[in-house]
């Protein structure tokens, strides 16, 4: 009996779309949306998990909106 499983690049765009979800209803409480883009990854970092614990996100969705932050960060 095999089990089907979900590609790693469709598993990754559907935690992306979570993640983006998270950031548009979830943050959007506290002050006006950013756009990840406007930042770097270290500044993200810098207030990720202040911002986190205001959100009184779970680990899954903090996963998840990391995962979206970070991937569209300034490079």
């Amino acid at each position: 009996n095999m089990q089907q499983s979900v590609s790693p690049s469709i598993e990754n765009s559907i935690s992306l779309d979570k993640g983006k979800t998270i950031f548009v209803t979830k943050c959007v409480i506290f002050h006006t949306l950013e756009t990840p883009g406007d930042y770097t990854s270290d500044q993200i970092n810098a207030f990720f998990f202040i911002e986190i614990s205001r959100a009184k996100l779970d680990k899954k969705d903090a996963d998840q909106l990391s995962a979206y932050l970070f991937a569209n960060a300034k490079k």
